[in-house]
C-alpha cells in the first residue's frame, strides 16, 4: 500500500495509533491533534525519519519473525469493525496456521535505543502503555487471541513480546473512541482546547479572517491576567536557569565534563552556526533569493501588549 492510499485509509476512521491519543495516553499526540487529522486531513506530523524508517522496516522485521518463530504471516486489507465502521486498523500482519487459518497477531515497532529501558524482557507483555493500547485497538477487530509485538531497537536489538487479548481492556477503548468519534468528528465539535500546535490549527481553520474590534469582556479579561501572569513567571523562570548555568560555568571552569550522583554537564567547544546573509543575498543576487524563498500560508498571530506596570497591579 503507498502512501496516499494509507492516509486516505486512515482519515476514514480511528485507528490503532490513535487510540492512546483519543484517550490521552500518548506521547505524541492528543485528542486535538486527532481530531484535526480526522476533520482537516493529516499534515506533516506524519512525515519524520522515525515514520520513514519504521516504513521501510517494517517487511524486514516481518521476515525476521517469521524466521525465528517459524510462524507464517500474512498481511490482511484494512481491518473495519462490524458495528463500529470508523473504528478500523491496519495491522502489521496476521499470523496463520498451515491451513491458513488465522491464529496470532504481530505488530511490528522500531525504537530509538534511548528507549530501550521503556521495554521490559523480552517474551514479557511489557512494553510502553501507548503500544498497549493500540494491539487491544487491533485485536478487537480480529478473533484471535494473541500478538506478538516486534521491536528493533537501535537497529540490532531485536525482541519479540507476547500480548493476550484483554476483552475489558478492548471494550473500554473503544467506548472512548465511539464517544470521541461521535461526540466530536462527525459534528466537527472540537475537543477541549489545549495548548498544542494543533489546537491552533484548528481554531485557525474555524476562524480563518479577522475584521473589527471591541472592548474586551470578563471572561477574556480573566484570561489575559493569567497569561500576563505566567508569561511574568516564565521569563523570572527562564532569568534564574541562565543565572544558574552560568554559577555552574563558573564552577566548571576548563573542565569539560562533569559526572554527578544523577546528572552531567558538558560544556565544551561548538562549531560557530553557520548562516545565511539574506539581506545581503537579497542586494546582490535577488532572483536567486526570490526562487528559493518560501511563502507560508497566511494565517492568524496572536500577539498580546502589556500596558506598562500592568502586571504589577
Amino acid at each position: 500500500m503507498d502512501k496516499e492510499q494509507f492516509l486516505a485509509e486512515r482519515q476514514r476512521g480511528l485507528g490503532g495509533s490513535d487510540a492512546a491519543s483519543v484517550l490521552g495516553l500518548s506521547p505524541w499526540g492528543s485528542p486535538m491533534s486527532v481530531y484535526k487529522q480526522k476533520v482537516y486531513g493529516p499534515g506533516t506530523e506524519l512525515d519524520n525519519e522515525y515514520v520513514y524508517w519504521g516504513r521501510k522496516l517494517e517487511s524486514v522485521i516481518r521476515d525476521v519473525y517469521t524466521e525465528k518463530t517459524g510462524n507464517a504471516v500474512t498481511v490482511p486489507p484494512l481491518l473495519v469493525h462490524p458495528e463500529y465502521p470508523f473504528l478500523i486498523g491496519h495491522v502489521d500482519g496476521m499470523v496463520v496456521d498451515d491451513d491458513g487459518k488465522q491464529i496470532g497477531m504481530i505488530e511490528i515497532k522500531t525504537a530509538n535505543i534511548s528507549k530501550r529501558d521503556d521495554w521490559g524482557d523480552p517474551g514479557t507483555d511489557q512494553i510502553p502503555k501507548h503500544y498497549m493500547i493500540q494491539i487491544q485497538h487491533y485485536l478487537g477487530l480480529t478473533d484471535v487471541p494473541w500478538c506478538d509485538a516486534c521491536v528493533l531497537i537501535g537497529g540490532n536489538d531485536y525482541r519479540t513480546y507476547r500480548i493476550l487479548r484483554n476483552q475489558k481492556l478492548i471494550d473500554a477503548i473503544y467506548a472512548k473512541e465511539v464517544e470521541f468519534w461521535r461526540t466530536h468528528v462527525e459534528p466537527q465539535n472540537p475537543p477541549e482546547i489545549d495548548g498544542s500546535a494543533a489546537s491552533n490549527d484548528v481554531l485557525v481553520r474555524i476562524y480563518p479572517r479577522a475584521a473589527g474590534e471591541r472592548e474586551s469582556w470578563p471572561e477574556i479579561d480573566e484570561l489575559a491576567r493569567k497569561l500576563r501572569d505566567t508569561q511574568t513567571a516564565i521569563t523570572a523562570l527562564s532569568d534564574e536557569a541562565d543565572r544558574l548555568k552560568n554559577l555552574i560555568k563558573e564552577q566548571m571552569g576548563p573542565i569539560a565534563k562533569v559526572i554527578g550522583p544523577d546528572y552531567s554537564f558538558t560544556w565544551a567547544e561548538a562549531k560557530g552556526r553557520q548562516t545565511i546573509d539574506s539581506k545581503r543575498l537579497k542586494e546582490e543576487m535577488p532572483d536567486v533569493a526570490e526562487k528559493y524563498t518560501k511563502v507560508g500560508e497566511p494565517t492568524r498571530v496572536l500577539r498580546p501588549y502589556w500596558k506598562k506596570g500592568a502586571s504589577d497591579e
